[in-house]
């Protein structure tokens, strides 16, 4: 079941940290879980077993917990990849520990529930249509924040770039160096507008768009018909003051992914 999972991976992570269980917990409590103690982390790690049979499962609260507590993805808790063995979701439900990793974020249904039943090939058709239906808030967030990591790359060269152009003294060096510029800002400007677009999308689902770092600010003024009429504008210096926001952006793109900006740790 997937709360043995849990309890396997919980001790690898937490031995990989070095931490003992005495130290989870005291994170646990910092998080606000006090009632994840040194007992109850030992219980989910080996679910106090009576003749074989797990007694002591995860709740969705500590596994959320635990995941913030070692600073892994959720999802890692939930399966024993790249180890390769199974994960048993029901017992009469199991499937290969990758596909936990597809069919969580919706990418994909979980095979073998397909392949153990007795459901059509129309009827699967549907499945996985209602599944990718459910999924599309996931794939915006995650397109979105993807572009910006994208653009904070393109951010970080052209900020080389335009030392490179300061420092440069041979005129055709340097107007080869401000060409690559010029295409760089061009690639920012496609992707600009193709997070315009994603977050329109997103309001006209219903869905609130992730919150922009203040160096992107003027996105949320542009709309996806002023790149239309207006295909070659760079927008100037202001492409050259937001390239320089590169910590602001990463800050961004962890609020997309995780819902806060990642911490560093304390030790």
């Amino acid at each position: 079941m997937l709360s043995d999972t849990v309890g396997e991976q919980v001790t690898a992570w937490r031995q990989r940290r070095g931490w003992n269980r005495e130290r989870l917990a005291e994170e646990c409590a910092r998080l606000g879980m006090p009632e994840l103690t040194h007992a109850a982390i030992t219980n989910i790690e080996s679910g106090r077993r009576k003749e074989g049979k797990r007694r002591r499962t995860v709740s969705v609260d500590e596994l959320a917990v635990l995941a913030l507590a070692l600073d892994v993805p959720p999802l890692i808790l939930l399966s024993p990849y790249p180890d390769g063995h199974g994960v048993e979701i029901t017992p009469k439900v199991a499937t290969a520990s990758y596909f936990i990793f597809t069919w969580f974020p919706g990418d994909e249904l979980m095979p073998n529930v397909a392949e153990t039943s007795d459901e059509t090939m129309e009827e699967y058709v549907e499945k996985r249509d209602r599944l990718f239906a459910a999924a599309e808030p996931i794939s915006q967030i995650r397109l979105h924040a993807n572009m910006l990591l994208v653009r904070n790359g393109y951010g970080n060269q052209i900020v080389d770039i335009m030392n490179e152009i300061n420092q440069a003294t041979d005129p055709q060096v340097k107007a080869l160096t401000e060409a690559n510029r010029d295409y760089l800002l061009g690639e920012i400007q496609k992707l600009d507008e193709s997070i315009v677009q994603v977050r329109e999308e997103m309001k006209d689902n219903g869905w609130a768009p992730p919150v922009l770092p203040p160096a992107l600010d003027y996105l949320e003024k542009k709309t996806s018909e002023d790149y239309k009429n207006n295909p070659s504008d760079k927008s100037g210096s202001a492409y050259l003051q937001t390239v320089m926001a590169g910590e602001e952006i990463q800050a961004s793109v962890n609020r997309d992914i995780f819902g806060t900006s990642k911490r560093k740790d304390s030790e």
